[in-house]
């Protein structure tokens, strides 16, 4: 893979690496100086980063298994996700997977 192919396509781990970056930048709850609470160590791997009234919810399924997690809070704004689903206040996470929600 060359940056002239992946710059022009969206799905290409050039334009992901650069949302990513471009969220942490633009997000100051996911900065180092928010509070940090882990809501589950396990699979998934779940956790809120707040700051003020912001709120910012993670969920990580580094296996290659498909996992769930019930939250007991409503689930705002997909930020950003890859192979996740929010169905209601569930979070489906299929193997090796992400979601980063406003909450």
């Amino acid at each position: 893979p060359t940056v002239e192919n992946q710059i022009n396509d969206e799905n290409s781990l050039l334009m992901f690496v650069k949302k990513l970056i471009e969220l942490h930048k633009s997000t100051p709850t996911l900065h180092a100086e928010a509070d940090f609470n882990v809501l589950l160590a396990d699979y998934p791997f779940v956790f809120e980063r707040s700051d003020g009234d912001k709120k910012i919810f993670v969920a990580i399924n580094p296996s290659k298994f498909k996992k769930e997690y019930m939250a007991e809070f409503e689930i705002g704004k997909v930020l950003l996700s890859q192979n996740a689903n929010i169905e209601g206040n569930k979070v489906v996470l299929d193997g090796v997977s992400f979601v980063i929600c406003e909450r």
